[in-house]
C-alpha cells in the first residue's frame, strides 16, 4: 500500500497545473493566474496555530498590484 504525501497548497511540489486555455479567455485573465502562482513561491505556506495561510495579507497586498487585477478578478469570479 502507497502512502500519500501531504505537500500544503501553493507549494511548488503540489504540482499545480492549469486547465487548458479556453477560447475567448481574456489575456489579462490567464496572466493574473500567472502571477498569483508565481506570488506563492515569494509568499509560501505557513503555519498559523492549527491552520495553514496561503493567502496571507501580504500575499493579498502585493497581488492587487497585478495590473489588471481589478479586470482578471472580475471575469474569474463571474467564471466560479
Amino acid at each position: 500500500m502507497a502512502c500519500a504525501s501531504v505537500v500544503p497548497p501553493g507549494n511548488p511540489a503540489a504540482g499545480n497545473t492549469l486547465a487548458p486555455i479556453r477560447p475567448g479567455v481574456p489575456a489579462c485573465a490567464v496572466e493574473y493566474v500567472l502571477f498569483h502562482e508565481m506570488l506563492h513561491l515569494k509568499h509560501p505556506t505557513r503555519r498559523s496555530g492549527c491552520s495553514l495561510v496561503s493567502h496571507s495579507p501580504e500575499f493579498r497586498e502585493e497581488e492587487k498590484r497585478f495590473p489588471a487585477y481589478a479586470r482578471a478578478r472580475k471575469y474569474l469570479d463571474r467564471m466560479a
